[in-house]
């Protein structure tokens, strides 16, 4: 499995927080710091095993069970943190705050994200540059629209329906790339450990 793939399967989960913690730390570290920021003390148990059996971290060597990157580990997690600091990353999590800045406040203008507390996304402003990427985004992929003047692109902007799914999926490129079609697992019909692909389009 290549770096790419890994990071596919472990994004937007409790074991890609838990991958970024480990990396952190620098050294192999005890649940307590590999697991800030996780739902609760399991979820960050399973998540340290998930990424043991996909070869990113060591396989336990004591009773203490501390959680050790490999060599391909910190290599997901250096990409992570690179995507995050200018990147797909980056710029997905700002698309995502445009689009929940105008479901919540209904504004007169895209851009008066720049001045709201929707702003802050992982710590860090959005510019406006950013700004302009995200609108031309969504709205030519359909998952927002505006209304265009001379003076500006971005009056009276409204989530469409795609737009209100796509805020909740785990990628919005890849929602946006399948034609807004969610796919999850369904573990209800099958045996344990053997889910189920359901998918769903939605119409926007």
């Amino acid at each position: 499995m290549n770096i790419h793939e890994a990071w596919r399967q472990i994004r937007g989960t409790a074991a890609e927080k838990v991958l970024l913690n480990s990396h952190s730390a620098g050294e192999p570290c005890f649940r307590s710091v590999y697991g800030a920021g996780v739902t609760d003390e399991r979820s960050a148990v399973a998540a340290a095993q998930q990424l043991r059996a996909m070869g990113l971290a060591v396989r336990e060597t004591s009773m203490a069970g501390e959680l050790e990157l490999t060599g391909e580990g910190k290599e997901v997690a250096e990409m992570v943190v690179r995507s995050r600091e200018n990147g797909p990353e980056r710029w997905e999590n700002v698309q995502r705050a445009m689009l929940r800045f105008v479901a919540d406040t209904s504004p007169g203008r895209a851009f008066e994200i720049l001045d709201s507390t929707h702003a802050l996304v992982d710590g860090r402003a959005i510019t406006q540059a950013e700004a302009e990427m995200a609108l031309d985004f969504l709205t030519s992929n359909g998952l927002l629209q505006t209304i265009r003047t001379d003076q500006a692109d971005d009056l009276r902007p409204r989530v469409t329906n795609n737009g209100m799914y796509a805020m909740h999926e785990p990628n919005i490129r890849d929602y946006v790339e399948r034609g807004f079609v969610s796919v999850s697992n369904d573990y209800s019909t099958n045996r344990p450990g053997t889910p189920e692909r359901v998918v769903s389009r939605k119409l926007g």
